[in-house]
């Protein structure tokens, strides 16, 4: 394997005393922390000195794994950089419809005490220590890739799909813990990384969710894939996105023609949608200087049929975030068919120079004028609405 592909991923290091990296955060090894038994779903787990295991992700593994059993089709899963395995042991353990499950990890710690962790839970799971865009490279028996690296998932989204392409159906889980990125703090480092201009503003977390879609989008539709996602999530620091890819040139072109661009006025809030980069350098509301984001997925953000089978499934488990997933779920549920985009009642408020109303007057003046509107899971200040950022503000 050439060294220089390898030294800028940041995958699962080993050793006492070195921060290790997976997921939304950083531990260092040898706390207590990172030694003790965590019982996740219908897993127990054994964490160990020099090998990441993320508390704050509970509950992205819980939304991960309902996904996986809402798909209901027989899945062969490569769990990438898995640490301690937790993710894909919970994905087979709690799911009929995995058959098979491969553990990867650049780690020998991780791979030594995934093992372990599988053979404890009674799993069977191969278990190889290696990098992962070379095991990808090499391997095409999987229709489930899941990546969950610490920060960006672009570098292993090439070799992910490539590695799927034996399938006329098959499934992607990616993570990004780049937020920052994504959402336009570090505006040249996403423009670099995802060919995409973000902008950092109220509603940044689902322009930036977006810009990951059509990333992938964008690189299964050279492989001859439609990209369908399943669920895609902000939280705390990490975005979560699960899409079905599916065969076919026809496909291919459809999703991409999902693909857009944001026009957005910081003066007024104007926001509008684009299938071009042709963009409007003035507001149309107040004409003053617009910004601009995109490439963005512009398409819907959840399947309608999954959230609802993962509803179901949650009351049916026994999760220990059982009360906060059905909440989640809920106004996911209610995301759909919305247009792009949330409104930050606070933010328009202090645009206005006027005290935020209760969210729910607000829902309900805009109800009464027949249009839409719902919560969001983005924002507890947010809502999404087929309503103008004129006619919301009125609401106010």
């Amino acid at each position: 394997m050439a060294g220089r592909r390898a030294r800028p991923i940041r995958t699962n290091a080993e050793g006492a005393g070195q921060t290790v990296g997976k997921g939304a955060c950083s531990i260092r090894g040898g706390t207590e922390a990172a030694r003790r038994m965590s019982e996740e779903g219908k897993c127990s787990i054994r964490t160990g000195e020099g090998v990441f295991y993320n508390l704050h992700m509970e509950l992205c593994r819980d939304v991960s794994s309902l996904a996986v059993g809402a798909i209901g089709e027989r899945l062969d899963v490569c769990d990438g950089m898995c640490a301690s395995g937790v993710r894909g042991i919970r994905y087979k353990k709690e799911n009929e419809n995995v058959d098979s499950l491969v553990l990867v990890d650049l780690s020998r710690k991780a791979c030594a005490l995934a093992r372990a962790n599988a053979k404890k839970n009674k799993i069977n799971a191969t278990v190889r220590n290696c990098e992962l865009n070379y095991f990808l490279a090499n391997n095409f028996e999987f229709n489930f890739i899941e990546i969950d690296p610490f920060g960006s998932p672009h570098p292993f989204l090439f070799s992910a799909i490539r590695s799927l392409a034996r399938n006329k159906t098959a499934y992607l889980s990616a993570t990004a813990t780049d937020t920052a990125v994504l959402c336009g703090a570090h505006h040249r480092a996403c423009v670099k990384i995802y060919g995409a201009r973000p902008i950092d503003n109220e509603f940044c977390h689902e322009i930036g969710v977006r810009i990951l879609i059509a990333r992938i989008v964008r690189i299964a539709s050279a492989e001859n894939f439609g990209t369908i996602p399943l669920i895609s999530f902000s939280m705390r620091h990490y975005f979560k996105i699960m899409c079905r890819l599916e065969a076919g040139a026809e496909k291919a072109f459809e999703s991409s023609k999902s693909i857009g661009y944001l026009s957005y006025c910081p003066k007024c809030l104007h926001r509008q949608t684009h299938p071009t980069p042709h963009l409007p350098k003035k507001c149309p509301v107040c004409k003053a200087q617009t910004d601009w984001a995109g490439p963005l997925w512009l398409g819907e953000l959840h399947d309608a049929g999954i959230i609802e089978k993962m509803r179901k499934m949650n009351s049916e488990r026994n999760y220990k975030n059982k009360t906060e997933l059905a909440k989640l779920l809920f106004m996911m549920k209610n995301e759909i068919g919305m247009p792009p985009f949330y409104f930050d009642i606070h933010v328009i408020a202090k645009k206005k120079k006027i005290s935020p109303p209760p969210m729910e007057k607000v829902i309900e003046k805009l109800r009464k004028k027949k249009f839409s509107v719902a919560r969001t899971h983005f924002s507890p200040t947010s809502i999404k609405s087929d309503a103008a950022t004129k006619e919301v503000g009125k609401a106010l």
